[in-house]
This record gives C-alpha cells, structure tokens and sequence, in this order.
C-alpha cells in the first residue's frame, strides 16, 4: 500500500498554454508540469519523492493567482514564491542564475553558463536546463542556442514560444 504524504501537495489549472500542475512541499514549490499527462505528473513525483502527494487546491490559491497575474502579462509575479529546488550543486546554480534573467528578456546558454560561473559549460548548461523542474518559475523558456533560433523545451518549442510571445519576445523557429 502506498503511504500518503500530507508533505507534498499538488493541484492542477487551465492555462493559455495548456493544463498545468504544480506540487510543493512544505519548504516552496517543488516541480511544475506543462503538457504532461496527470498520470505521468504524478509519476515523476512518486519516483521523486517515495510517496503518493495529495491534491490540495486550496493549498495553491495564492500561487494560482500569481500564474494568473503571469499569463496575463504582469512583470517579475514570482519573484518573492518560496521554491524548493532540489538538484545537484551545478543545477541549482544555474537554475539560481537563471532566476535572474527577467521577463522580456531571453539569454543564451553561454552567457548562463558564464553567469552560473562555468565559462565553457553551455552543453551542462543546456542539460541542467531540460531537468529543470520548475519551469515557468525558473525560466528556462527564456534560454536560446547561440543562433537566435528557439531551441528546445520541456514543453515543446510550441509552449516555448508561446510562453516568450506572453512576455513580449518574439522568436523565430
């Protein structure tokens, strides 16, 4: 039997670019899901944390109505969010850098690696990116390869470029 954990919650809400759940544990926000099937969220947290997480909208208002307060355009709306970033020292430095670049604004994953402090990292940069699991919160939407171009993203270049459209970059594909 699964032991449930009244530590990690989670909850689910519509977006412009899709259903998007959230979970958090008693420290912060802990993962966001973009364009992942609710079994397949639920998974990713299992694996993560060893037990079944309890949905908890109610929980969640204060930072639904930040994403709302996000979506619809208004500046830096999660800057003061308690996260719970867990990852290694190198992915929670970049993640911790990229919190620094600011909506309308997009960086290449050379210039994070030199401000994450390793000047030749852009691939690990770019690795530490994709396991990001707190998209939208930490930015990683806002990271372009060194052409300009889109590049990759957890939630599809679509979402990607949808996500910097809603914060007034536009990017070519």
């Amino acid at each position: 039997m699964k032991k449930i954990n009244t530590d990690i919650k989670y909850c689910e809400f519509n977006s412009p670019v899709g259903v998007i759940f959230v979970a958090a544990s008693l420290k912060g926000l802990t993962d966001v899901g973009i364009r992942v099937a609710k079994g397949d969220f639920l998974k990713r947290l299992f694996m993560k944390y060893a037990q079944t997480p309890v949905y908890d909208k109610a929980f969640f208002s204060k930072q639904l109505v930040r994403f709302k307060r996000y979506f619809i355009g208004e500046q830096e709306v999660f800057a003061d969010l308690p996260l719970d970033m867990r990852g290694t020292d190198f992915e929670v430095k970049v993640w911790q850098a990229l919190k620094g670049v600011q909506r309308g604004k997009t960086i290449t994953y050379g210039a994070l690696a030199l401000k994450a402090g390793s000047p030749r990292g852009a691939r690990a940069v770019g690795g530490a990116c994709s396991r990001n699991p707190l998209p939208i919160l930490v930015p990683c939407h806002r990271v372009l390869p060194a052409n300009g171009k889109l590049g990759n993203y957890t939630g599809g270049a679509d979402t990607k470029k949808r996500l910097l459209e809603i914060e007034g970059v536009v990017v070519e594909i």
